[in-house]
């Protein structure tokens, strides 16, 4: 005797299983990412801090190159400028009292006096006599993530090399 079985609508459940197996573990694989994707960001972050801590100083540089008039004791940050007028004139960094904030990032510079120990050290201490041709300068970036301020500084001493 030939028994009759009804198949119908098994495809259909199988179906709806397998789906839901890959639905969970789809969203388990979710909460495995998202502790890699902060580190991940973090670190892009920094990166792009450091970066512009080093474009600070560069510019710094050819501020120096431009104007050593410019070079004066305070907190500035830098920008380009040009005119607009025909025909475009281009003139270069400048120095503006205060701070910039670029995206997340919060940028400023702090030139101060130099102080000369002999001819070959420098001092940041004032019990030394003030070299008019020497500053030190200390870019700063700073930006917070997740809660938590990060700063980067970088400091080099500036010479006013056309003097010699």
């Amino acid at each position: 005797m030939e028994q009759y079985t009804n198949n119908s609508g098994q495809l259909l459940i199988e179906l709806l299983i397998a789906i839901t197996i890959i639905g969970i573990l789809l969203t388990s694989s979710l909460f495995l990412i998202t502790p890699i994707e902060k580190p991940i960001l973090l670190s892009s972050q920094r990166l792009e801090a450091k970066y512009l801590l080093s474009l600070e100083i560069e510019n710094l540089y050819a501020l120096q190159n431009q104007s050593w008039a410019d070079f004066l004791p305070g907190q500035y940050y830098l920008a380009y400028t040009a005119t607009n007028n025909p025909p475009l004139q281009i003139q270069g960094w400048a120095l503006y009292p205060g701070q910039t904030t670029y995206s997340i990032y919060t940028e400023y510079v702090t030139i101060s006096y130099a102080y000369r120990v002999n001819a070959n050290t420098l001092s940041s201490s004032d019990t030394y006599p003030e070299d008019p041709n020497t500053r030190e300068a200390t870019a700063t970036i700073s930006f917070t993530s997740f809660g938590q301020t990060y700063t980067y500084q970088e400091s080099e001493y500036f010479t006013n090399w056309q003097q010699f």
